[in-house]
């Protein structure tokens, strides 16, 4: 059985991108197609709020390439009982972020996976990745100065950028914003021989060293670490493996055009049959998708992601105490906070 409830979901609101980072799925062929309108975004803000979310995540592709989403920022903020947090890579235009800041902006994550000089941008392999992470780090500041409220960076492990973690959490907490170490996700990509960033068993003593810092750090007063210990201690599995599956429905998932998955991109039976959209979605609808999810991810739909990888916290064998359950969910430090 799965949840009778849940109180978020994920909003792919475009997968459009002003940047083609290497083991990005964004650019999947599936991903094209129609774009909801601002107007309809709102009717989805709607119908979610109806239906008990109390908690959206903006995401794409890159959110700030979609005309008028500062209308969409503005009329999140008018509504009450429902919040959002917005991601972005931080290659953002002035015109749009001051757009943004005038609607209200706050709640922002921003991709930053690494600490590089600007010089460094024509050396390294992965280049959008590295300049997303200068670009970032920038903007992380400009926010902190305009007094955005929640600034928190995403920093996805990769096999070269294992010695960035530490001096990247430090750099960011020095500062103020919150660390949120993630998995990459290389489900869809194929062996590590093809694919370079993925990591593999011959990285896990590094990553261990990495992660029994962090989990010292974590256990101090101000340590800006979103995720918690038990999630620190299990990460090197989650990050070499990510083979783990949900248990229990998470997160609702909703495309650009609307329609409904299970978590983000797990389209399974429902979503090959774009059954569900959230243009018109109900209590009633969502209850009947609740209904159709156990036997359909059972049938091996879901092969396990970064999502599937947090919520591995949440199984017995990984709690430290009781309570720990609430760190099966990768927003629970923001419904915490967000007001």
């Amino acid at each position: 059985m799965t949840n009778s409830k849940i109180n978020e979901a994920e909003i792919e609101i475009t997968m459009r991108c002003n940047l083609n980072c290497e083991g990005c799925y964004k650019w999947d062929s599936r991903h094209i197609g129609r774009e909801l309108s601002i107007d309809e975004w709102e009717k989805v803000i709607d119908n979610l709020k109806t239906c008990g979310i109390k908690l959206v995540n903006l995401i794409g592709g890159e959110p700030t390439v979609v005309p008028k989403i500062d209308e969409l920022i503005s009329y999140i903020n008018s509504k009450p009982g429902i919040d959002y947090i917005f991601s972005t890579n931080g290659v953002i235009a002035e015109p749009i972020l001051k757009k943004l800041l005038k609607a209200g902006l706050k709640n922002v994550i921003v991709s930053v996976d690494g600490i590089f000089k600007e010089s460094e941008i024509r050396e390294k392999k992965y280049e959008d990745r590295v300049y997303k992470s200068i670009v970032g780090l920038k903007l992380l500041r400009q926010l902190k100065k305009e007094g955005v409220k929640e600034l928190s960076a995403n920093f996805t492990v990769m096999r070269k950028n294992i010695d960035q973690i530490l001096p990247t959490h430090e750099m960011l907490a020095s500062e103020g914003f919150l660390f949120n170490l993630i998995p990459l996700q290389f489900l869809k990509y194929g062996l590590p021989e093809e694919y370079p960033i993925r990591l593999v068993e011959a990285d896990r003593p590094k990553l261990t060293g990495v992660l029994k810092r962090l989990m010292e750090i974590k256990k101090k007063p101000g340590n800006k670490i979103v995720n918690s210990i038990v999630f620190l201690r299990n990460f090197a599995d989650f990050a070499i493996k990510q083979n783990f599956k949900c248990r229990q429905l998470r997160l609702l998932g909703i495309t650009r055009n609307g329609k409904i998955t299970y978590c983000v991109g797990q389209d399974g039976e429902i979503g090959e049959s774009q059954e569900f959209n959230a243009l018109e979605l109900t209590p009633e609808k969502l209850q009947d998708l609740f209904r159709k999810w156990s036997k359909d991810i059972i049938g091996n739909a879901c092969p396990g992601c970064t999502f599937t990888c947090r919520d591995k916290t949440n199984d017995f064998d990984y709690l430290e105490k009781p309570g720990d359950e609430k760190y099966r969910n990768y927003w629970f430090y923001y419904k915490q906070k967000i007001k």
